[in-house]
């Protein structure tokens, strides 16, 4: 969750040593001490709806005004407890102390909330209280050791401090551990984690599961990366595999889970016996994580020998997502037999699955070329390899052999004109199979398609253009197109557009900068010794020059025209721009790219202008910008303009003090949510209103990723889209536990519409995303939905 500035290219791609206390802990501990703690004392006084109001007005504008701080030294425990929480949700490092001071506070829930929000501090420095809390081994809450554990695991830092709450005397908070240990160097002890696997208690032994499953490198479902740990030895990770392989047998399927994903990678024969015994499993998220296993790479690059007829009955599973996962595995796996049997889904009535079947079959294609990488930057001629059936490796293509282009690209081209959206945008990944005179004109077509497939398309479409041409991008050589896709309604086509460019320029920029380094080493190794330093190696003074600008990091003159070109064009984008609430993600792109070019003229002054604009965001991204190229921004980038004054931020306090379901109307029936209406108030407003708007109503489940979520609210229809406004998050102590309700974001604070439920307990996302519900009927319904199923409506219930 950490914020970044980052690039076109990064925003369109878009869930150290050991150290012991030291230095910068000496100022925290002149500030506070810890001693003893007793049990908590009662309060006169309880928070009244008028203070929390103030309160959660200073924290949805993420201003950290001296009287919040004040708040912290309130005579009821209730003001100080909140008071500390919204520090937290702001999360400045200058706030460390005060929280800090909290931690020794006579009440207990004042002690939690200190501990939660220095977890959600994204500074180093809010590691070392908690790091001392734990050592010093005179706090008597339990909760409160688990929120410091859970808190220093998400700052990856304080092994010490972890292995002490390994040891703790409670169970609780031997399980926080348990789920923090591996993402801190120097906290996971191999045999005492293989222990805790043994535990008599449920919630210690999946907690050391997940631990084990994270330590052999298999990373969490969806897009948290793995965190860089020390290595663990090849016998240790034998011993590890082997107690996982016994581990798939428990009746606890949070274990059997986190095992399979452990074994995804391990070659041993008998994982492989085990995840086809598993394909039958009562837990159709068991199959599904079986089914993964089987289609993974192995080390040595080669992949499960699984036959078409152990997965076929997989393709009539009761559950969806259980076909799905299959089809995506059948990339890898199945055989010759494999791909008749994707060539068959792409009749299947169900679009996710023909769409599904497409990429698999796209997939078999590029290992049949020898290059199985999906990122769609390859050579290929658009026939088959003569070479047939080896990948680069040269280990037999287990997939289904020598591919057949001609095959695919019929099916290809019969697809890109399919009735349905996301099925005719599978064939823009798609088109690097295509051969290079084709390419073009394919894209172009479905670059002129409505925009949640032109958005995909133009990016692709400029880059082949722009590899028709040498030297710097000018905007010359992408017309007429360029100014139809910059002139699109859909700011997403937009914003794709200028990312094309973006890349234009990074290409650009490394063939220079190697052409440069390697006339440089020729220069050198031909020079003679009686030379003079002005005979080396130039053959011409523009050459020369070139050569020179470029080994100085200055620009050519065709580069810094080109430059200027691209900088007057990002500036009139952004302009326009200012006035659509649709349009944040393009300027806030607009401000990566020009971050990256700081120090280069017109491009400071983008992210001088955009420092000043009217969205929260983008302001933030310009200023940490600014800063970060060592300028001085013109502003700070808060406070946020909220949407609600005292008196609305009362009657929503008011109002969450109520219970709120919510019932869904889905193509599979209904299920029921509950709302965390006191832990998240402004988020469920926010919800229940858009609700009662009809604002999701006809909408679409367009992402789910089995044993992981079903994502909605996009008004698109394909995520990327959302209400004219942003919420603040409003991060608590509740868990992503199995059927948890969470507000999908791009980054920090930058909520809308878009939610979504958990199959399953994804622990490596408490703390970042809001959680505000949980599903408590008919969660089987939920776990029917598939991708690009309808969401007839949403009902919310008043209690």
């Amino acid at each position: 969750m950490a914020h970044r500035t980052t690039s076109l290219k990064t925003w369109i791609g878009r869930f150290s040593a050991p150290m012991r206390l030291g230095t910068p802990f000496v100022a925290l501990a002149a500030i506070f001490v810890l001693a003893p703690i007793g049990p908590s004392v009662p309060t006169a006084l309880a928070l009244d709806t008028q203070t929390e109001a103030v309160i959660l007005s200073y924290e949805d504008a993420r201003d950290p005004a001296p009287a919040l701080l004040e708040f912290l030294s309130a005579p009821d425990a209730d003001t100080r407890g909140r008071a500390a929480l919204a520090l937290g949700r702001i999360g400045r490092a200058a706030d460390v102390a005060p929280l800090a001071a909290l931690l020794q506070d006579p009440d207990t829930d004042v002690r939690r909330n200190a501990a939660f929000a220095l977890g959600e501090i994204e500074d180093s420095t809010a590691s070392f209280p908690l790091q001392e809390l734990l050592l010093s081994g005179f706090e008597t809450d339990a909760e409160v050791r688990e929120l410091a554990v859970y808190g220093i695991g998400k700052l990856g830092r304080g092994a010490e401090a972890c292995l002490a709450a390994l040891h703790d005397g409670d169970e609780s908070v031997q399980a926080r551990a348990l789920l923090s240990a591996w993402r801190i160097p120097g906290a996971t002890p191999v045999e005492e984690i293989l222990q805790f696997s043994r535990h008599k208690k449920d919630e210690v032994r999946w907690c050391a599961v997940y631990c084990l499953m994270r330590m052999m490198g298999a990373p969490p479902s969806g897009r948290t990366p793995v965190p860089s740990n020390e290595a663990i030895t090849d016998a240790q990770r034998d011993e590890i595999a082997e107690r996982l392989l016994v581990l798939t047998d428990a009746s606890d399927p949070r274990v059997v889970l986190q095992a399979i994903r452990g074994l995804r990678t391990r070659p041993e024969p008998e994982v492989t016996e085990r995840m086809k015994s598993l394909l039958g499993h009562d837990d159709w998220r068991v199959r599904v994580e079986a089914i993964r296993t089987l289609g993974a790479q192995l080390p040595d690059t080669t992949r499960r020998d699984v036959s078409i007829a152990t997965l076929e009955p997989l393709l009539h599973d009761p559950n969806p997502n259980v076909t799905a996962t299959l089809l995506e595995a059948l990339a890898d796996i199945g055989g010759p037999e494999g791909t008749e049997q994707l060539y068959s889904q792409l009749e299947n009535p169900a679009p996710r699955l023909r769409e599904l079947a497409l990429r698999s079959l796209a997939a078999r294609e590029r290992t049949a070329d020898g290059n199985s990488d999906a990122s769609g930057n390859r050579d290929t001629d658009g026939n088959s390899d003569a070479s047939g059936n080896s990948d680069a490796s040269g280990n037999s293509d287990t997939s289904g052999g020598k591919g057949d282009r001609a095959r695919f690209l019929r099916a290809l081209h019969k697809l890109a004109t399919d009735p349905v959206w996301f099925v005719r945008a599978a064939t823009v990944d798609c088109a690097d199979l295509v051969p290079e005179d084709l390419r073009g004109p394919l894209l172009l077509e479905l670059a002129g398609q409505e925009g949640r497939v032109a958005k995909l398309a133009v990016g692709p479409y400029l880059a082949w253009r722009d590899a028709q041409a040498d030297g710097w991008p000018r905007r010359a050589e992408f017309e007429p197109e360029l100014t139809k896709f910059l002139d699109a309604d859909d700011p997403m086509v937009v914003l794709m557009s200028l990312g094309a460019i973006d890349e234009a320029f990074t290409r650009a920029d490394e063939a220079a900068t190697a052409g440069a380094n390697s006339d440089a080493e020729s220069g050198a190794s031909t020079s003679t010794g009686g030379g003079s330093e002005s005979d080396a190696g130039s053959s011409s003074g523009a050459d020369s020059g070139s050569d020179a600008a470029r080994a100085n990091d200055e620009a050519t003159p065709e580069e810094a025209a080109a430059l200027a070109e691209f900088a007057e064009l990002l500036e009139s984008i952004r302009a326009r721009s200012i006035e659509d609430p649709l349009a944040t993600d393009v300027r806030q792109a607009i401000v990566g790219t020009a971050a990256s070019r700081a120090d280069i003229p017109g491009f400071e002054e983008i992210l001088v202008r955009s420092a000043n604009d009217p969205n929260y965001l983008v302001r933030r991204d310009a200023v940490a910008a600014l800063e970060a190229a060592g300028k001085t921004a013109p502003r700070e980038a808060g406070p946020v303009e909220t949407r609600f004054d005292l008196a609305q931020l009362t009657e929503i306090l008011e109002w969450s003090k109520d219970d709120h379901r919510v019932v869904f109307e889905t193509a599979a029936g209904s299920f029921e949510a509950r709302l965390f209406t006191r832990d998240a108030p402004l988020t469920c407003w926010n919800f229940t209103q858009l609700a009662n708007d009809g604002f999701y109503d006809n909408g679409a489940w367009h992402r789910v990723v089995p044993d992981f979520v079903l994502q909605d609210g996009c008004p698109r229809g394909d995520g990327w889209g959302g209400p004219p406004h942003q919420i603040r998050c409003e991060v608590n102590r509740h868990r992503y536990e199995r059927g948890a309700m969470g507000m999908a974001l791009s980054g920090k604070d930058t909520g809308g519409s878009q939610f979504f439920f958990t199959h399953s307990e994804q622990p490596h996302l408490d703390g970042g995303y809001t959680v505000f519900g949980e599903i408590v009927r008919n969660r089987q319904v939920a776990d029917l939905v598939a991708q690009g199923d309808a969401i007839q409506s949403i009902r919310v219930v008043e209690d």
